[in-house]
Protein backbone atom coordinates (compact mmCIF):
# COMPACT_ATOMS: atom_id res chain seq x y z
CA UNK A 1 0.00 0.00 0.00
CA UNK A 2 3.00 2.70 0.84
CA UNK A 3 4.73 1.65 -2.56
CA UNK A 4 1.38 2.35 -4.04
CA UNK A 5 1.03 5.69 -2.72
CA UNK A 6 4.48 6.42 -3.09
CA UNK A 7 4.31 5.64 -6.65
CA UNK A 8 1.51 7.44 -6.90
CA UNK A 9 2.47 11.07 -5.37
CA UNK A 10 5.78 10.75 -7.57
CA UNK A 11 3.62 10.55 -10.63
CA UNK A 12 1.61 13.71 -9.65
CA UNK A 13 4.90 15.57 -8.56
CA UNK A 14 5.89 14.78 -12.20
CA UNK A 15 2.62 16.02 -13.72
CA UNK A 16 2.88 19.22 -11.86
CA UNK A 17 6.27 19.88 -13.13
CA UNK A 18 5.08 19.19 -16.60
CA UNK A 19 2.14 21.32 -16.55
CA UNK A 20 4.19 24.08 -14.99
CA UNK A 21 6.62 24.33 -17.72
CA UNK A 22 3.97 24.61 -19.96
CA UNK A 23 2.71 27.38 -18.53
CA UNK A 24 5.62 28.94 -18.37
CA UNK A 25 6.12 28.62 -22.46
CA UNK A 26 2.91 30.00 -22.94
CA UNK A 27 3.32 33.68 -21.02
CA UNK A 28 3.51 36.73 -23.45
CA UNK A 29 6.40 37.96 -24.58
CA UNK A 30 5.48 41.25 -22.52
CA UNK A 31 6.62 41.35 -18.64
CA UNK A 32 3.56 42.30 -16.27
CA UNK A 33 6.15 43.06 -13.71
CA UNK A 34 4.74 45.66 -11.04
CA UNK A 35 7.11 48.51 -9.91
CA UNK A 36 10.07 47.40 -8.46
CA UNK A 37 10.56 44.04 -9.80
CA UNK A 38 13.61 43.25 -11.68
CA UNK A 39 14.06 44.05 -14.99
CA UNK A 40 13.79 41.04 -17.33
CA UNK A 41 15.85 40.37 -20.56
CA UNK A 42 14.26 39.39 -24.09
CA UNK A 43 11.15 41.23 -22.74
CA UNK A 44 9.03 44.56 -22.48
CA UNK A 45 9.31 45.86 -19.06
CA UNK A 46 6.14 48.11 -18.43
CA UNK A 47 5.86 50.25 -14.66
CA UNK A 48 3.94 53.64 -13.59
CA UNK A 49 7.53 54.49 -11.87
CA UNK A 50 10.60 56.02 -13.12
CA UNK A 51 13.82 53.69 -13.01
CA UNK A 52 17.06 54.90 -11.81
CA UNK A 53 20.39 54.12 -11.89
CA UNK A 54 23.29 55.82 -9.27
CA UNK A 55 26.69 55.34 -9.40
CA UNK A 56 29.26 57.40 -7.01
CA UNK A 57 32.38 55.66 -9.14
CA UNK A 58 34.40 57.03 -12.20
CA UNK A 59 33.11 55.23 -15.10
CA UNK A 60 29.84 54.21 -16.68
CA UNK A 61 26.58 53.69 -14.47
CA UNK A 62 24.86 51.69 -17.98
CA UNK A 63 26.34 50.33 -21.02
CA UNK A 64 24.14 48.97 -23.37
CA UNK A 65 25.59 46.74 -26.38
CA UNK A 66 24.50 45.77 -29.72
CA UNK A 67 27.20 43.46 -31.28
CA UNK A 68 24.97 42.12 -33.91
CA UNK A 69 26.88 43.44 -37.60
CA UNK A 70 24.94 45.20 -39.77
CA UNK A 71 26.15 45.26 -43.78
CA UNK A 72 23.54 46.92 -45.79
CA UNK A 73 22.75 50.40 -46.18
CA UNK A 74 19.83 52.38 -43.99
CA UNK A 75 18.88 51.75 -40.41
CA UNK A 76 20.55 48.53 -38.43
CA UNK A 77 21.00 47.49 -35.38
CA UNK A 78 20.66 50.28 -32.18
CA UNK A 79 22.54 49.74 -28.55
CA UNK A 80 19.49 52.49 -27.63
CA UNK A 81 15.96 53.27 -28.70
CA UNK A 82 13.74 56.11 -26.98
CA UNK A 83 10.44 56.59 -27.44
CA UNK A 84 8.58 59.71 -26.27
CA UNK A 85 7.95 63.57 -26.43
CA UNK A 86 11.27 63.51 -25.56
CA UNK A 87 13.03 59.70 -27.24
CA UNK A 88 16.15 60.26 -24.80
CA UNK A 89 17.54 63.13 -22.44
CA UNK A 90 20.68 63.11 -21.37
CA UNK A 91 21.94 65.73 -18.84
CA UNK A 92 25.49 66.67 -16.84
CA UNK A 93 26.08 68.38 -14.08
CA UNK A 94 29.72 67.60 -13.66
CA UNK A 95 32.65 70.22 -13.64
CA UNK A 96 35.70 70.70 -14.97
CA UNK A 97 38.47 71.33 -12.75
CA UNK A 98 41.73 71.18 -14.64
CA UNK A 99 43.25 74.15 -16.85
CA UNK A 100 43.98 74.38 -20.80
CA UNK A 101 42.25 71.91 -23.76
CA UNK A 102 40.33 69.34 -23.08
CA UNK A 103 36.81 67.99 -23.08
CA UNK A 104 34.36 69.17 -20.29
CA UNK A 105 31.67 68.10 -18.53
CA UNK A 106 28.98 67.27 -21.21
CA UNK A 107 25.61 65.51 -21.88
CA UNK A 108 25.66 64.02 -25.07
CA UNK A 109 28.59 62.50 -26.26
CA UNK A 110 28.69 60.66 -29.65
CA UNK A 111 32.05 58.43 -31.12
CA UNK A 112 32.27 56.38 -34.30
CA UNK A 113 34.96 53.86 -34.00
CA UNK A 114 35.45 51.57 -37.23
CA UNK A 115 35.53 47.96 -36.47
CA UNK A 116 39.41 46.22 -36.01
CA UNK A 117 40.41 45.58 -39.20
CA UNK A 118 38.25 47.76 -40.84
CA UNK A 119 39.76 51.36 -41.23
CA UNK A 120 37.67 52.15 -44.19
CA UNK A 121 34.68 51.61 -42.43
CA UNK A 122 32.38 55.14 -42.42
CA UNK A 123 30.11 55.81 -39.84
CA UNK A 124 28.76 58.98 -37.71
CA UNK A 125 29.34 59.67 -34.29
CA UNK A 126 25.83 61.64 -33.72
CA UNK A 127 23.17 62.20 -36.82
CA UNK A 128 20.40 63.99 -35.66
CA UNK A 129 16.91 63.40 -38.73
CA UNK A 130 13.57 65.37 -38.72
CA UNK A 131 11.44 63.47 -40.99
CA UNK A 132 8.68 64.83 -43.46
CA UNK A 133 10.57 68.02 -44.33
CA UNK A 134 8.77 69.58 -40.60
CA UNK A 135 11.50 69.94 -37.85
CA UNK A 136 15.27 70.06 -37.01
CA UNK A 137 17.57 67.74 -37.19
CA UNK A 138 19.88 68.97 -34.49
CA UNK A 139 20.05 72.11 -32.61
CA UNK A 140 22.88 73.57 -30.39
CA UNK A 141 21.83 76.35 -27.62
CA UNK A 142 23.96 77.59 -25.33
CA UNK A 143 21.36 79.66 -23.50
CA UNK A 144 19.90 82.07 -26.11
CA UNK A 145 16.09 81.16 -25.64
CA UNK A 146 13.69 80.71 -28.25
CA UNK A 147 13.70 82.05 -31.86
CA UNK A 148 12.02 84.73 -32.96
CA UNK A 149 13.41 88.42 -32.14
CA UNK A 150 16.33 90.31 -33.59
CA UNK A 151 15.67 88.65 -37.32
CA UNK A 152 16.00 84.69 -35.57
CA UNK A 153 13.76 82.76 -37.62
CA UNK A 154 10.71 80.85 -35.97
CA UNK A 155 10.38 77.52 -35.46
CA UNK A 156 7.97 77.29 -38.56
CA UNK A 157 10.62 79.03 -40.15
CA UNK A 158 13.13 76.79 -39.19
CA UNK A 159 11.23 73.39 -41.13
CA UNK A 160 13.33 71.72 -42.82
CA UNK A 161 16.77 72.61 -41.39
CA UNK A 162 19.76 70.21 -40.89
CA UNK A 163 21.71 71.97 -37.81
CA UNK A 164 20.79 74.96 -35.70
CA UNK A 165 23.26 76.07 -33.45
CA UNK A 166 22.63 79.36 -31.35
CA UNK A 167 25.14 80.95 -28.64
CA UNK A 168 25.67 84.04 -26.79
CA UNK A 169 29.63 84.08 -28.18
CA UNK A 170 29.35 81.32 -30.93
CA UNK A 171 26.43 79.83 -32.76
CA UNK A 172 28.68 77.51 -35.09
CA UNK A 173 32.30 77.07 -34.21
CA UNK A 174 34.22 75.43 -37.57
CA UNK A 175 37.96 74.59 -37.51
CA UNK A 176 40.60 73.04 -39.54
CA UNK A 177 44.29 73.57 -39.34
CA UNK A 178 45.30 71.77 -42.79
CA UNK A 179 42.25 71.81 -44.67
CA UNK A 180 38.81 74.23 -45.36
CA UNK A 181 36.98 74.71 -42.00
CA UNK A 182 33.56 75.34 -43.84
CA UNK A 183 32.00 74.33 -47.61
CA UNK A 184 28.92 75.52 -48.33
CA UNK A 185 27.22 73.81 -51.21
CA UNK A 186 24.05 75.92 -52.46
CA UNK A 187 23.07 79.40 -51.56
CA UNK A 188 24.70 81.18 -49.14
CA UNK A 189 22.36 84.01 -46.64
CA UNK A 190 24.04 86.50 -44.21
CA UNK A 191 21.97 88.60 -41.98
CA UNK A 192 24.56 91.02 -42.53
CA UNK A 193 24.42 91.90 -45.85
CA UNK A 194 22.22 93.94 -48.52
CA UNK A 195 21.04 95.84 -51.14
CA UNK A 196 20.60 99.23 -51.10
CA UNK A 197 20.99 102.35 -53.76
CA UNK A 198 22.54 106.01 -53.97
CA UNK A 199 19.84 108.15 -55.23
CA UNK A 200 20.31 109.90 -58.80
CA UNK A 201 22.10 113.27 -58.19
CA UNK A 202 23.13 112.10 -54.31
CA UNK A 203 27.04 110.67 -53.81
CA UNK A 204 26.14 108.65 -50.25
CA UNK A 205 23.48 106.27 -48.85
CA UNK A 206 23.20 105.50 -45.40
CA UNK A 207 22.48 102.38 -44.34
CA UNK A 208 21.26 100.49 -41.35
CA UNK A 209 23.19 97.47 -39.63
CA UNK A 210 22.89 96.15 -36.15
CA UNK A 211 26.19 95.86 -33.69
CA UNK A 212 28.74 97.75 -35.65
CA UNK A 213 32.37 97.48 -34.46
CA UNK A 214 34.52 99.80 -35.09
CA UNK A 215 36.77 96.99 -36.23
CA UNK A 216 33.91 95.97 -38.66
CA UNK A 217 35.30 95.21 -42.25
CA UNK A 218 32.36 97.18 -44.45
CA UNK A 219 31.94 95.83 -48.34
CA UNK A 220 30.21 97.37 -51.01
CA UNK A 221 29.73 97.05 -54.62
CA UNK A 222 27.89 98.66 -57.36
CA UNK A 223 25.01 96.45 -59.21
CA UNK A 224 25.18 98.57 -61.96
CA UNK A 225 26.01 102.09 -63.82
CA UNK A 226 25.56 105.01 -61.86
CA UNK A 227 27.30 107.46 -64.69
CA UNK A 228 30.39 108.16 -65.78
CA UNK A 229 33.02 108.24 -63.61
CA UNK A 230 30.58 107.18 -60.42
CA UNK A 231 32.11 104.13 -58.14
CA UNK A 232 32.71 102.83 -54.71
CA UNK A 233 35.13 105.64 -52.76
CA UNK A 234 34.70 104.20 -49.46
CA UNK A 235 32.54 102.58 -46.55
CA UNK A 236 32.56 104.46 -43.29
CA UNK A 237 30.96 103.78 -39.83
CA UNK A 238 28.34 106.31 -38.49
CA UNK A 239 26.97 104.50 -35.94
CA UNK A 240 26.70 101.09 -33.92
CA UNK A 241 23.54 100.85 -36.32
CA UNK A 242 24.66 102.89 -39.08
CA UNK A 243 26.90 103.00 -42.17
CA UNK A 244 28.41 105.03 -45.21
CA UNK A 245 28.34 104.40 -48.44
CA UNK A 246 29.91 107.22 -50.73
CA UNK A 247 30.60 106.87 -54.26
CA UNK A 248 33.37 109.41 -55.83
CA UNK A 249 30.91 111.80 -57.73
CA UNK A 250 27.50 111.91 -57.83
CA UNK A 251 24.94 109.77 -59.24
CA UNK A 252 23.56 110.37 -62.70
CA UNK A 253 21.01 107.90 -62.44
CA UNK A 254 20.04 105.61 -59.24
CA UNK A 255 22.64 102.95 -59.18
CA UNK A 256 22.40 100.14 -56.16
CA UNK A 257 24.97 98.49 -54.65
CA UNK A 258 25.46 95.47 -52.86
CA UNK A 259 27.18 95.61 -49.02
CA UNK A 260 28.58 93.02 -46.68
CA UNK A 261 29.96 93.02 -43.01
CA UNK A 262 32.30 91.11 -41.44
CA UNK A 263 33.22 90.95 -38.01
Amino acid sequence: MDEKMTRRKALAKTMAIAAGAVAVTMLPTTAMAADSDNVVIGTTNEGSSDTVLISDTEGTTLQVDNTHVHDGDGGGSAGVKGTGFIGVRAESTGVKTFQGPGWGPMAVLGVYTAPEGNAQSRGVGVMGRASGGHGVGVQGDSGTGEAGPDGIPTWQQLDGTGVVGRGITRGVLASSTTGRALDVYGKACFSRSGRSHVDSGHTYADVTCANLATTSNILATLQGSGGTGVAVACCSRLSATTFRVTLTRAATRQVNFAWFVLG
